[in-house]
């Protein structure tokens, strides 16, 4: 007998929220559980968990400040109030397990649920763990790792799954390609720095776009809510330029997609490596522990993509990648192919379903 109700916990980001959903939809789909999701108010998780039909529950969450210590004297009092919502949701909504998969709002969730002798269950998508999921890892019954490196740092209940995607819902490329209004002979590339957006990649194509379209591309460029404006003010309207804040169907773009120019967060890599789309990295140089140049180096290494950072970008520099890319797009689709692991999601869904499990 399995779980019958299940709650995700997640936040922060497309990389947190995605992959919980994905599980999330196996859960409910496969094995006729009720899920509902944890995340704080307001909030990129709150937005995709109802386009999702997913009932939301919103914790207060606050992120602990690396560089700015004396943000963080608050913190426990911040904290407590933060558990005390999540304890009084559990005990509300009764779950029989909670799936995490990092974000501040993870931690609080986590503890309350130990408190409460809830099974937890972490996924780490990245090679470099989170704060709170390198805490949760030791209260968790599983903990399951998108990568090797991941699994190490997390500790020996650890076991390397991959990272959960959504499945493809069956829609051919030719299909997705028309309804864009794409021949076969068009070139489309797609721009997405993550679900936010991402400042550098904006730069970097602000800069080439207009020789990009010149050279004859269709272009669909994700910029983010935060630079949407300012960007579309910025750059000349062209037909073969579409510029959007936040694309819902991402399946659709990467599906009609050539090429694509993207962070390398794992779990858009995930999504590439599902789609076979070949791809120009240009890894998030913030990140924790340096895990998006970890991650995209893997990639390059087997000639799924080409990696280059921001530091090193001059003025034309993308184009140049890009043109190479596309001369070997074949052997490329092939090589990011081969990352795929289309079952992630439901392996973890039955593992979680089923308490813990051998996948």
């Amino acid at each position: 007998m399995g779980m019958t109700k299940i709650a995700l916990a997640c936040g922060g980001t497309g990389g947190h929220v995605f992959p919980a959903l994905a599980v999330g939809n196996v859960l409910r789909t496969v094995h006729g559980a009720d899920v509902f999701m944890i995340g704080r108010p307001n909030s990129m998780e709150e937005r995709l968990a109802i386009q999702s039909n997913v009932k939301f529950c919103p914790v207060p969450a606050v992120p602990l400040h690396r560089s700015r210590w004396w943000k963080n004297l608050a913190l426990p009092f911040a904290a407590w109030s933060s558990v005390k919502s999540a304890l009084e949701i559990l005990g509300r909504e009764k779950p029989q397990a909670v799936f995490a998969t990092g974000g501040y709002v993870c931690l609080p969730t986590g503890f309350a649920a130990w408190l409460r002798g809830i099974p937890l269950f972490v996924h780490e998508s990245n090679s470099h763990p989170g704060v709170a999921n390198r805490i949760l890892a030791r209260m968790a019954k599983a903990v399951f790792a998108g990568s090797p490196a991941g699994a190490k740092a997390l500790g020996a209940k650890s076991v390397v799954t991959g990272n959960p995607v959504r499945a493809l819902d069956g829609r051919t490329r030719q299909e997705l390609r028309e309804a864009l209004g794409l021949g076969d002979m068009d070139r489309f590339l797609v721009v997405v720095g993550g679900s936010q957006g991402a400042r550098g990649v904006n730069r970097i194509l602000a800069s080439e776009v207009a020789s990009l379209l010149d050279q004859g591309w269709q272009v669909l460029w994700q910029t983010g809510p935060a630079e949407w404006e300012t960007l579309r003010s910025q750059v000349a309207t062209n037909p073969r330029l579409r510029i959007e804040a936040f694309v819902t169907d991402m399946y659709g773009m990467f599906g009609a997609a050539d090429l694509a120019l993207t962070r390398s967060g794992a779990s858009t890599l995930a999504e590439l490596a599902l789609h076979g789309l070949p791809s120009l990295l240009v890894p998030f140089p913030s990140a924790t522990g340096n895990h998006q140049e970890v991650n995209a180096r893997e990639f390059e290494r087997a000639g799924a993509a080409e990696v280059m950072l921001e530091k090193d970008w001059q003025p034309g520099m993308a184009q140049t990648i890009l043109a190479k890319l596309w001369d070997r797009r074949g052997l490329a689709s092939t090589a990011m192919a081969s990352f795929a692991r289309p079952d992630c999601a439901d392996k973890i869904a039955q593992a979680v379903f089923f308490g813990g499990m051998a996948l």
